[in-house]
């Protein structure tokens, strides 16, 4: 009696600390049936004999993966957070640290339980009728231990599946034309503000980590909010994949990719190696910095990782010249820490000024952070009105943002440069997000959402162009058509935003095999598509990876 009254002093406790430590709602259908789930394991635990305990472990730790996901993320494991276990450190080190101390505390519970000698049910009946109970509720689809399964299912079909390599992509194949300059001067949408070709301009991309458009507002990104009243702005413009491994090069070639940070082995289902990753991308399909590179530009990736890190990897496999990390910021002393939002800009800054010290020749920068990404908590320059880590994290992004656009617009590159913002995918969707930012996501992936895409540069004046529901399989083509480059051989599948024709592709976003339809302006699930285009997409798997 006495050890069950410890066990529930334990149990009471621990609830306690992990209702202090995350942010959740106990009101979801997902944390019921998780609670529910645990109500028989404990059941069944203590109905079976004492030999027979020890074999409960994986049911545990699946209900503790489970739960540990619903907290963190307001849902059970997905397959995107499987394939991005190789970038753990991306969650913020708070965080990780409460994840790890939960599991601590839980397995040290289990264990515990695991100390008690006496059996608690003598009767064969009742062991057979509650291991049949406990299977019933493993098996139904919509509870922890089923979806478990269903994720790590989800992850083999999308990560390892036989497509024909030898593809030559000859269906995709066709002639770029630039349909933004006509005799130097700009189509329809800006027929008030006519500018001419630059000549040779420089472009950089920032793609923001985790950024949904709607995250955009007068308090919470001040910088943003003003700078889209002097800029060319896409409205109703939407990520067409995710994260960020597939939402990087998917946009650099236009495309999809099925392949995300894991792939088969001989070990089975593992990280992708680096070889792996050159293996399967390099050279295999043109992209923006490969096309720009032949047209005389120097292109250069910057991230806050490690500069080992497979992103850098598949970057100079998308055809960046050269990439820059944390290693390249001798200012950087934490070994442990990606580069803050802050260190990221000045490493922008820095190698631009070396970029155009050194070259003579125009420069394609792309340029993704970190501190935006789900989890994280910043405490550099926090939101002013409320302690709230999405608030603080998208405030200090636009903090340093607005840092580097004052720099940009008094250093001598403004004229003759342009900056674009995006993102490389989507917020998460989880339930804060929703309940802060007014958005339910109609879509089973909650990684489908509007993103921004701005276009800066000195003497531009505020355009508004509706997209109307097309997607970031865009951006490429967009970029080529802004350049004012012609008759390029492509394989990309969308086209630009300042084409009127719109591909079926540039309306479809895909995440984990699910499908989305934007073209409604909206995120719909589609069933499936039909069988013609079904062929064209595993054609193209085949030929771009």
């Amino acid at each position: 009696m006495k050890r069950i009254f410890v066990l529930s002093t334990f149990i009471l406790f621990t609830f306690i600390i992990v209702y202090y430590l995350f942010d959740f709602s106990v009101e979801t259908k997902e944390f019921k049936r998780i609670i529910i789930s645990v109500f028989f394991f404990l059941f069944l635990f203590f109905s079976l004999p004492i030999k027979y305990k020890i074999l409960t472990i994986p049911v545990f730790i699946i209900l503790l993966v489970q739960l540990t996901s619903y907290l963190v993320t307001g849902m059970y494991l997905n397959p995107l957070t499987v394939e991005n276990l190789n970038n753990y450190k991306a969650i913020g080190n708070n965080l990780l640290l409460k994840i790890i101390f939960l599991c601590i505390v839980f397995t040290s519970l289990y264990i515990y339980c695991l100390t008690i000698k006496k059996d608690y049910s003598k009767s064969k009946k009742i062991i057979i009728v509650t291991i049949i109970s406990f299977i019933f509720i493993a098996t139904k689809s919509s509870y922890p231990i089923s979806q478990f399964f269903s994720t790590i299912h989800k992850v083999y079909k999308t990560n390892i599946a036989n497509y024909n390599y030898k593809n030559d992509g000859k269906i995709f194949l066709k002639n770029f034309q630039n349909s933004f300059y006509q005799k130097e001067k700009l189509v329809s949408h800006f027929n008030d503000n006519q500018l001419s070709i630059r000549q040779n301009a420089n472009l950089i991309i920032i793609f923001i980590e985790g950024f949904s458009e709607r995250v955009i507002s007068e308090k919470i990104t001040p910088n943003l909010y003003r700078l889209k009243e002097r800029v060319i702005v896409f409205d109703s413009y939407y990520n067409h994949t995710a994260a960020t491994f597939r939402g990087l090069r998917g946009q650099l070639i236009s495309g999809y990719q099925k392949i995300g940070g894991w792939e088969e082995n001989e070990q089975g289902l593992a990280q992708i190696t680096k070889d792996q990753l050159r293996n399967k991308f390099e050279g295999r399909i043109e992209s923006l910095p490969s096309i720009l590179n032949k047209n005389g530009y120097f292109s250069l990736f910057i991230g806050p990782h490690d500069c080992k890190d497979n992103l850098f990897t598949m970057m100079k496999s998308v055809g960046f010249l050269m990439t820059k990390g944390k290693c390249d910021l001798p200012e950087h002393q934490n070994p442990i820490k990606e580069l803050s939002d802050r260190e990221s800009f000045d490493l922008l800054k820095k190698s631009i000024v070396e970029i155009n010290r050194k070259n003579k020749i125009p420069f394609f920068i792309s340029f993704y952070n970190i501190e935006t990404h789900h989890g994280m908590n910043v405490n550099e320059v926090k939101y002013p009105f409320e302690d709230n880590e999405y608030y603080n994290k998208f405030y200090n992004f636009d903090h340093w943002l607005g840092e580097f656009v004052n720099w940009f617009d008094n250093s001598e590159l403004a004229n003759n440069t342009y900056l674009v913002i995006t993102a490389d995918h989507s917020t998460f969707s989880v339930e804060k997000f929703e309940k802060l930012f007014k958005f339910k996501s109609k879509s089973e992936t909650h990684f489908v959402d509007r993103i921004p895409l701005i276009i800066y540069s000195k003497n531009i004046s505020q355009q508004t162009i509706n997209a109307n529901g097309r997607n970031s399989l865009c951006l490429a083509p967009t970029m080529l058509d802004l350049l004012g480059l012609d008759n390029i051989t492509t394989h990309f599948l969308g086209n630009s935003l300042f084409d009127k024709n719109i591909s079926f592709w540039e309306r479809i976003s895909i995440v984990n095999n699910v499908l989305v339809n934007t073209a409604s302006d909206d995120v719909r699930d589609l069933n499936e598509l039909d069988s013609k285009h079904e062929e064209e997409l595993n054609l193209f798997y085949g030929f771009a990876g």
